[in-house]
């Protein structure tokens, strides 16, 4: 619930922070194991695929 005036505490804003990247990364994962957006490389990472307009 937010406090009176809208402020947060710090606690809310990095509580925030961490959902929204968890939230990210997840999504980012479940995309690269469909191959959409994203895939892994040779060496396991998470990478954007390259665009492919016009063709």
């Amino acid at each position: 619930m937010l406090a009176a005036g809208g402020e947060h505490w710090a606690s809310d804003t990095l509580m925030g922070w961490a959902i929204g990247v968890a939230f990210a990364l997840w999504i980012a994962h479940a995309f690269a194991r469909r191959r959409l957006v994203f895939g892994y490389g040779l060496d396991g990472k998470l990478y954007p695929h390259k665009a492919k307009f016009g063709r």
